[in-house]
């Protein structure tokens, strides 16, 4: 969602932007700030304050930036490989402390899906042209069970040649 026009003492607009909203923990958040008046003019070489805010609602880091001659201003936070998971929050303000925008990122741990799979048939062995009943279990690891969860599989059977 992007915001613009907020209502603020300063007569400024800004919009914040990065390359994505989901972060890892270990990556680096590249973001940018533009910086415009009430005419959407460029404002001019400008000092901003920034704030990170940590899921908790501690502040992480804060510094200041000055405008760029486009009126933009760009900087990064490096996440440590151990940060808290949740929403972190850029706070973009005037060094008067006017809140001009806001930006939410989430940092989340992303564990791909596993699942074991458990197959067999109702015999031992089959011949050719003989029919048999499959039987399946699959298991979503790392997740709760979905015993109650109804699924769907497609199952194929290919003939293979064994040589002695």
């Amino acid at each position: 969602m992007w915001e613009v026009k907020r209502n603020n003492p300063s007569g400024f607009d800004a919009f914040v932007y990065a390359e994505r909203d989901v972060y890892r923990p270990g990556e680096k958040i590249n973001f940018s700030v533009i910086l415009r008046d009430a005419q959407w003019k460029n404002p001019g070489d400008i000092p901003l304050k920034m704030k990170f805010l940590m899921p908790n609602g501690k502040e992480l880091k804060s510094f200041r930036k000055s405008l760029n001659e486009e009126g933009s201003v760009e900087g990064s936070l490096d996440i440590a490989t151990a940060a808290i998971t949740g929403s972190y929050t850029l706070e973009v303000y005037t060094t008067t402390d006017i809140l001009l925008a806001s930006k939410n990122f989430s940092v989340e741990e992303f564990v791909p899906d596993r699942i074991r799979v458990n197959a067999k048939l109702d015999k031992a062995f089959l011949r050719p042209g003989e029919t048999s009943i499959p039987f399946s279990q699959c298991n979503e690891l790392f997740w709760p069970s979905g015993s109650t969860v109804n699924t769907k599989r497609r199952s194929r059977l290919n003939k293979n040649h064994f040589h002695l």
